[in-house]
């Protein structure tokens, strides 16, 4: 064994214990020789030497074990710390990035762009904000797939991706909305022609499953500071003239202009002020009566929900609505309506009037609610109102998003004995299959058809298809819209079950439905 291996790293400390004490007694031993002729002195000295390169062995061998622990917990250290720089990137990543196409999400493109409005204040720079919306992608998912979407997606956001640079930053809003931020814009030039390369994406087919999709899109434009002057407004003023072109064919680009931002301040105080009206509970309702064409007794009612705003007076359904759908206040607004219908059906059923049915409106949304259906029930009971008085009038355009969970809650309510209507039939949006799978009582036809009967053959032709479609699959039809005698003359003539509409009746408040329906009739027909 050399020297060298002797006082190595991987040498073990009982063995250069041991040799220090051989060299110990060998001292010792040939000191006590040399103290047969040295004298007293030697021995003590050569047992101090011993001593001593004992100890100074034995703390060169604790001392390299301690360098050596020392380096695996800084090699740990360093691991840990990559570990946790990494994890922090991971996290960051995710926090900023939407996981499906790696674009930038809404969270970090709203915290960007509020940044460069800042910084464009105090520079007097411009800045761009492009929203883009894919035409019809919502049919396509739930025809051919969420997978098959989704790679759509990403085959859209890989070509959105090869337009970015330092100035360019996309972002994917919500399932096909995407957004475009331009900062600093140079010149109205250099946006056109960024316009346009963005229509060129969409001109090039995108190969799916071996064969070639084509994809049109809508596109909104809104500037920093012409139009508005902070990330909030510019992001709604990029999606409201993003509906507006929406409204023209092809992928075309629209920008933001005066009457549209009239039009967004107007939306915008609707927002607001529709939690305000909820929250104090400013509704009320009216009655729109459906006649019975048989009887021409008024069997059944429409409610219709009333804003009492503050300034602009009573606003009906048509002047809300939309925007209620937009603030996602539908689901209350509706549970609300209910409680006020079956309110108002007890206080008719304790006056008498036992015979009436009244409709409520479901817009769609409410259908995603998991606890709409226990909610009418627990009103019901509450009011002591049979199910068959309360009906759900459907709107036509809400079927055709998730149609399988709106079904599955239709069907609930239907178990609970409650009658179930279409309303807006006829506008194209629900297929007959649909009509033939949903528990349906009930078609109501477009008013804008019954409003054109006497004007217009085609429209004429519609109205008494639906009427047959509906008995021959056991429905009953209402035309809604019925306005004038000539009107109520067609739908009459052609076996059409109800009518609503100006002709029949306007909205009526409680009471005033009361004077004209004559509830004490002798032949009412009760629900117990």
């Amino acid at each position: 064994m050399s020297l060298r291996s002797l006082f190595s790293a991987d040498t073990r400390p009982p063995i250069l214990l041991t040799l220090a004490w051989l060299t110990t007694l060998s001292l010792v031993a040939a000191g006590t020789i040399l103290s047969w002729h040295q004298g007293p002195f030697w021995p003590p000295l050569i047992l101090t030497c011993g001593a001593l390169g004992t100890l100074a062995l034995a703390l060169g061998q604790g001392l390299q074990r301690h360098n050596q622990l020392l380096e695996k917990t800084r090699a740990a250290l360093r691991q840990e710390t990559d570990r946790r720089v990494s994890a922090v990137a991971d996290l960051e990543r995710i926090a900023s990035n939407d996981p499906l196409t790696g674009l930038a999400n809404r969270h970090f493109f709203m915290e960007d762009l509020d940044y460069a409005v800042q910084r464009a204040r105090l520079s007097g720079e411009k800045i761009a904000v492009i929203a883009i919306d894919l035409d019809s992608f919502q049919t396509l998912n739930n025809s051919m797939g969420h997978d098959y979407g989704d790679q759509l997606l990403m085959s859209v956001a890989e070509r959105m991706r090869t337009l970015e640079d330092s100035n360019h930053l996309f972002c994917r809003a919500s399932s096909d909305d995407f957004y475009l931020r331009c900062y600093p814009l140079s010149d109205l030039e250099s946006l056109i022609h960024l316009l346009d390369r963005i229509r060129d994406l969409f001109r090039r087919p995108i190969r799916m499953d071996d064969e070639d999709r084509y994809l049109s899109a809508s596109i909104g434009v809104a500037l920093f500071p012409d139009h508005v002057g902070d990330a909030q407004s510019l992001i709604a003023s990029a999606e409201a003239a993003l509906n507006q072109a929406a409204a023209l064919s092809g992928t075309r680009y629209q920008f933001y202009n005066e009457r549209l931002h009239e039009r967004i301040r107007e939306r915008m105080e609707l927002h607001w002020g529709l939690h305000d009206a909820l929250e104090h509970r400013r509704f009320h309702l009216r009655y729109q009566p459906q006649q019975d064409l048989a009887t021409g007794q008024w069997v059944s009612a429409e409610a219709k929900l009333y804003w009492e705003h503050p300034e602009r007076g009573d606003l009906g359904p048509e002047s809300f609505m939309e925007a209620a759908l937009e603030t996602g206040l539908t689901p209350a607004i509706t549970r609300h309506t209910i409680t006020l219908v079956c309110d108002q059906l007890r206080r008719w059923r304790e006056s008498g009037a036992h015979h009436l049915t009244v409709a409520v409106n479901l817009y769609g949304p409410e259908l995603e609610d998991g606890g709409l259906v226990e909610h009418i029930a627990g009103t019901l009971r509450r009011c002591e109102i049979a199910p068959e008085a309360l009906e759900m009038e459907l709107a036509e355009a809400s079927l055709a998003s998730n149609g399988h969970q709106r079904e599955k809650q239709l069907r609930a309510l239907s178990e609970l004995g409650l009658p179930i209507s279409i309303d807006g039939f006829g506008q194209g949006t629900a297929s007959l299959a649909w009509v033939r799978d949903f528990p349906v009582h009930q078609l109501k036809i477009e008013p804008g058809f019954v409003r054109r009967v006497t004007s217009r053959h085609n429209d004429s032709v519609i109205v008494r298809a639906i009427i047959n479609l509906a008995h021959n699959l056991g429905m009953q039809v209402t035309a809604t819209g019925v306005d004038t005698d000539a009107h109520l003359t067609f739908v009459n003539a052609h076996r059409c079950d109800f009518a609503q509409g100006e002709r029949i009746s306007p909205p009526l408040a409680a009471d005033e439905l009361v004077k004209h329906i004559g509830f004490n009739r002798a032949n009412t027909t009760e629900y117990s």
